[in-house]
């Protein structure tokens, strides 16, 4: 999904009026959600809905600190994005780990049952 900044900040403050996203803003979050998410690195395959979601979560949760006149919205979410899916992605790998001891990464599991 092509964002376009100027578009984008003009949601930004619209919404910012009444302190809710509206639908145009939320598409917009969640394709910065998708876009990051197709280039993270996952330990599981199976958590990459789970880091999208807590991605969007924290961006919901931080849009409305976003300060219009000083920054770049694009760069801004997408960096609480990363971060978000960074962070969530080591700390469930972890948690997967205590519980399965014998885990291995997707990588790990297409070499062994299907190459």
């Amino acid at each position: 999904m092509k964002i376009d900044n100027k578009y984008f900040k003009e949601q930004l403050i619209l919404c910012k009026e009444s302190k809710r996203p509206n639908k145009e803003l939320t598409k917009i979050f969640i394709g910065i959600c998708d876009g990051i998410s197709k280039k993270i690195i996952v330990k599981r395959f199976q958590d990459l809905e789970d880091l999208k979601q807590a991605a969007l979560l924290d961006i919901l949760e931080n849009w409305l600190r976003f300060d219009a006149n000083k920054n770049n919205p694009h760069a801004y979410f997408t960096t609480i994005a990363k971060n978000s899916m960074q962070f969530n992605n080591k700390k469930l790998y972890e948690h997967h780990k205590k519980i399965k001891p014998d885990i291995v990464s997707y990588e790990e599991y297409v070499e062994k049952h299907y190459i």
